[in-house]
């Protein structure tokens, strides 16, 4: 997940080329605008790619709006104490 700005686009970026160096798969690409309040899009993709781990490429409010959303949504979110502030 990363913000539509040159903050998350530069982050993802590095990212899926780290993946792809190590292997890892990425079963979702998904991203928002700065700001955004609604992510119902994105919990819906993130829930039917099943994905175990969630990435985050954003400033620290948008982070913290997606997370507490994540859960009402019902994205498992185990461990959300590694957030890098951005």
């Amino acid at each position: 997940m990363s913000s539509r700005d040159s903050y998350g686009a530069d982050g993802i970026a590095a990212f899926l080329e780290a993946a792809s160096e190590e292997s890892i798969t990425v079963l979702a690409h998904l991203s928002f605008e700065k700001a955004a309040t609604d992510f119902s899009e994105q919990y819906a993709a993130l829930a039917a790619s099943r994905a175990r781990v969630i990435v985050l490429f954003c400033g620290s409010s948008d982070a913290t709006r997606f997370l507490e959303g994540a859960y009402d949504a019902g994205i498992d979110i185990a461990d959300a104490g590694a957030i890098a502030r951005g």
